[in-house]
């Protein structure tokens, strides 16, 4: 909780009408107008590539909290990919944390797994 605490309390459910990723997401609206979307990921994809559907917004910035650096982000509109960093990641739930100025378009035929 002291790490993630962030991406349960005081957000909303997710924006996104089903996930492409093995977990859930969580939606925090600032009072500066930012968002945050919190991807909670319960396994590591096989590549490290973390492909994000239906999202049509570029992140501006993707972190894992916790954990110094950026996330490089590739793709495009609908198919953003996160390159997560080598070794393990949590093994409950490792939280990714995308950061918008504003409220970020999520595409309605988002597909998931």
């Amino acid at each position: 909780m002291k790490t993630n605490g962030e991406s349960i309390h005081g957000t909303t459910a997710s924006l996104f009408p089903k996930v492409s990723w093995d977990g859930r997401s969580t939606t925090r609206h600032n009072a500066d107008g930012t968002t945050h979307l919190y991807l909670h990921l319960f396994s590591r994809p096989e590549d490290g590539k973390l492909t994000v559907n239906g999202l049509a917004t570029r992140p501006e910035k993707a972190a894992i909290p916790g954990r110094t650096g950026d996330l490089a982000i590739s793709g495009q509109p609908g198919a953003w990919t996160l390159q997560l960093p080598g070794g393990p990641l949590d093994p409950i739930a490792t939280v990714v944390t995308l950061s918008f100025t504003g409220e970020p378009e999520i595409q309605a035929a988002a597909k998931g797994p």
